[in-house]
């Protein structure tokens, strides 16, 4: 369910929406109660050149902007604004999985990267948080700015490592990639398997195997399935592939295993 409100909100602020699609700006400016959401739409601009002018000569407390346009783009908006020390609040709308943009755009304290097509509750519960922040007042010093903006690269980096091993979890049965789980994540495979590395101390290869080595040895003790079961079970379609991966791991090949843990009940 999305967030309900019973009420306009007394305090407005001003919001203006950048898009080079007319209907993307029509969509958002006329299907989005944003009165209830504390929000005024002043105006509606179809490029970021548009939204700088409008911007150096109005205050406005929010844009909502796309990343790709034909002069200036919604990261290049965000730059020029940054530098003029207009700190207006940015959501970017992206309909590109390239971490590239959503690093910069993280650089140049964009409130949030929203990724194409946008649910209109994302939009609520984004912009619900936004003018919470927006109301409690600005960040008062340098030191604070920098400590939140630590604090947002902390959260984003223990979310992006938290969804590759929650994909692993959740599918090392089946014949993973790691372009797989780096486009689960949006990052390029070069860049995430340096990323998970550095974050976990292991590379993602020897992840999966540790997952679904662990899986497989405890399916084996329960005695259910054969060893070419088990193989097929954790994402092996090779049984004597599987064997060779199981006794680097663990020593012994499977069957050995079996007798192994079989003695110790004894």
């Amino acid at each position: 369910m999305g967030l309900r409100y019973i009420m306009i909100r007394k305090k407005q602020f001003t919001l203006i929406i950048v898009d080079d699609e007319k209907s993307i700006r029509d969509g958002l400016s006329n299907y989005i109660d944003w009165q209830s959401l504390g929000f005024r739409v002043l105006q509606c601009f179809e490029d970021g050149k548009e939204a700088e002018e409008f911007i150096i000569r109005n205050p406005v407390d929010v844009i909502l902007t796309d990343i790709k346009m034909a002069e200036i783009s919604g990261l290049e908006l965000a730059e020029n604004l940054l530098r003029k020390n207009i700190h207006t609040k940015i959501v970017i709308m992206s309909g590109y999985k390239d971490f590239s943009y959503a690093q910069k755009a993280i650089k140049l304290n964009v409130y949030d990267y929203l990724l194409k097509p946008i649910e209109i509750d994302t939009i609520k519960e984004v912009f619900d948080s936004l003018y919470t922040l927006i109301e409690n007042g600005p960040i008062e010093s340098p030191e604070t700015a920098e400590k939140v903006q630590q604090e947002n690269n902390t959260e984003y980096t223990e979310l992006v490592i938290q969804k590759a091993i929650e994909y692993i979890e959740n599918n090392y049965q089946k014949d993973i990639s790691l372009d797989d789980v780096s486009g689960y994540v949006y990052l390029s495979p070069v860049y995430f398997c340096r990323f998970f590395k550095e974050e976990t101390n292991i590379n993602f290869l020897t992840y999966l195997t540790n997952v679904r080595m662990g899986k497989a040895a405890e399916i084996l003790i329960k005695r259910e399935k054969k060893i070419s079961e088990v193989s097929h079970l954790v994402g092996y379609k090779n049984t004597k592939y599987f064997t060779r991966v199981f006794k680097k791991h663990y020593g012994i090949v499977p069957s050995e295993y079996l007798k192994q843990e079989f003695r110790r009940e004894f």
